[in-house]
This record gives C-alpha cells, sequence and structure tokens, in this order.
C-alpha cells in the first residue's frame, strides 16, 4: 500500500509539472557574413589592406582582421491557472553577424603568400565560429533561466520576473553582461587580429575583445 500511495503521489506531481511545463522551442540560429574586400601581392600588402578596411569596433575605434557581432532576441508567453501566472512557452533567436575578410585578386599573389592566407583564413573562420558558438550558449544561459521562472500571483510580477532574467543580469559564457538594446533584445560586439603567418599562428592567436 505505500508503494501504491507512493507512485500515485509521483504520478500526480509528474502531472501537475506538466500542466504548468514551459515548452521552449529550439534556440534559432542565424549566421550573416558581411565580407569586406582587400587585395595584394604579399603579406605586407595584405597587411595594409587588413588594417585599413577591416572591421573597427565602435566602442574603441580599433580595426579588427575579423569582428562577430552577436544578438538574442526572445519571446515568450504565459498562462494563467487558479489565479497563478506561469511561463507557458519561450523562443529565443540568436544573430550572428560576421565581418570577415575577402583576398579579391588572389591569383595576383605569390605562391607562399597564397598559401599562408588559406591557412589563416581557415583559422580566423575557426576562432570567429568561437565566438558564435558562445551567442549560442548565452541563449541557452538565457532559456535556462527562463524555464526557472516559478508561479506569480500578478501580470506585472511575472513581466518583471522575466525582465529581471532576460536583462543585463544575465551573464554571457565571457563572464561579462551583454549590452541591453530593448526589453527583448541583447548584443555583443568582438573583435579578433592574427598574425597573417601560418607558424606564428599556432604558437599564439592575438585575440581582443571588446564590451
Amino acid at each position: 500500500m505505500k508503494g501504491l500511495a507512493l507512485f500515485l503521489r509521483r504520478a500526480v506531481a509528474i502531472g501537475c509539472c506538466l500542466a504548468f511545463g514551459i515548452a521552449a522551442e529550439e534556440i534559432e540560429l542565424k549566421r550573416k557574413w558581411e565580407l569586406y574586400e582587400i587585395n595584394g601581392r604579399n603579406q605586407s600588402e595584405l597587411r595594409r589592406g587588413l588594417n585599413s578596411k577591416g572591421p573597427v569596433n565602435p566602442d574603441s575605434g580599433k580595426r579588427f582582421d575579423a569582428r562577430t557581432d552577436w544578438k538574442l532576441e526572445w519571446k515568450y508567453k504565459y498562462e494563467t491557472k487558479q489565479g497563478r501566472y506561469r511561463l507557458s512557452s519561450h523562443s529565443i533567436q540568436v544573430t550572428a553577424t560576421i565581418h570577415f575578410p575577402k583576398w579579391i585578386n588572389m591569383e595576383a599573389g605569390n605562391p607562399l603568400t597564397r598559401r599562408q592566407w588559406l591557412v589563416y583564413i581557415h583559422n580566423l573562420k575557426r576562432h570567429e565560429q568561437g565566438h558564435v558558438e558562445l551567442a549560442q550558449r548565452a541563449g541557452q544561459v538565457l532559456s535556462d533561466r527562463l524555464s526557472q521562472l516559478g508561479a506569480f500571483g500578478t501580470r506585472i510580477e511575472i513581466e518583471e520576473a522575466i525582465k529581471k532574467k532576460s536583462s543585463g543580469s544575465h551573464p554571457n559564457p565571457q563572464g561579462t553582461a551583454p549590452r541591453l538594446r530593448s526589453p527583448n533584445q541583447s548584443w555583443q560586439i568582438t573583435g579578433s587580429t592574427i598574425p597573417l603567418t601560418p607558424t606564428p599562428f599556432v604558437h599564439a592567436i592575438l585575440t581582443r575583445a571588446h564590451i
């Protein structure tokens, strides 16, 4: 009998959780590439192009070889049951815009520079992908926080709780707070500059991120 009673209590608890469960959609990722063009025949000319045309961080004014801007946008719904307000569903969209170089006259470059460029561009792309993955993880952090919301007595209380969970108090995986652009959107900017030679790149990446 005790076993049956325990089973019934668990079944009731699971039923209540399902009734108030939060249906979170998968985190949607939108990736955009913004290419800027450079030309040259050797490393020095390519480096001058990168330094003069690379994306600018709007806060510091510094240029980088590549830059990843990402933002989080979220939507949610809540429902009332027995006078209590609970989040019923939410969705999160991560948009990552990658500003990236394109060598437009690569055929004019010498063979050594072309080989070094291919290694460089591969590693630069991999590095920027790391920023995109951080953005995805930030979206997951936000989704987890929204999923943990409890029940509230009024509509104002639940909306304030949602705002607090998704505002600047919500940390991103880099340990800093993304900037709040609107009540349903936050954003961050990161920039990268690396050596244009394959060997130094393996040992040291000069990475600078500006929040």
